[in-house]
């Protein structure tokens, strides 16, 4: 994710700012209940950049999992010990062809304490072509942790090129005092 701001840290209390992340997970079991997860998480203007190891619960009927995780810091920070839940929806229709998508997650991290952060957005496609679709919307997006919050409101926009997905937000801070301030935000992601 890229965003105007000042410097980016993975661990200051500000909430946002331009970071790249990647998360590779495999499956431990049939029924993909079970799993082991690895992220890499970088701030790209701040020194901090960390590994994270956990074992995810995934109980199938539902859209979220829970996690036990280990922190390495790799530049800049220490590590730890973590708890947390996450769960999500991508692309769910809604009436009048409107598609939903959000997360949230909650947890406690040993050197950091507690946090809880989500998104949503809904949007509608404008043009199709193939597997391209160009989508127009609104989000919503909030997060807290010690010593920082914030909740941002805009418009967005989603280019899907298949599996691959760039979006653009205007996210204008509505409340808390994290920084970054008010600004755009560039996410590019690829869905498995």
């Amino acid at each position: 994710m890229l965003r105007a701001g000042t410097a980016t840290s993975t661990a200051a209390p500000q909430l946002g700012g331009a970071q790249l992340g990647v998360r590779v997970a495999r499956a431990l079991d049939d029924r993909g209940r079970l799993a082991v997860s690895l992220r890499l998480v970088s701030a790209l203007r701040a020194r901090e950049r960390e590994a994270i190891a956990a074992v995810e619960w995934h109980p199938r009927a539902l859209p979220f999992r829970l996690l036990a995780e280990r922190r390495v810091g790799l530049v800049g920070l220490g590590g730890g010990w973590g708890l947390g839940a996450t769960g999500g929806v991508s692309d769910r229709p809604l009436r009048h062809d409107a598609l939903l998508d959000g997360y949230v997650q909650a947890g406690l991290i040993e050197r950091r304490g507690g946090y809880v952060d989500g998104a949503v957005t809904l949007e509608r496609p404008v043009t199709r072509h193939g597997d391209t679709m160009l989508r127009l919307g609104l989000g919503a997006w909030g997060g807290a942790q010690r010593g920082a919050e914030r909740l941002d409101l805009g418009p967005t926009a989603t280019l899907r090129l298949g599996r691959a997905r760039a979006s653009l937000a205007w996210r204008a801070r509505v409340a808390g005092d994290a920084r970054p301030g008010s600004g755009a935000t560039l996410t590019f992601g690829i869905d498995h």
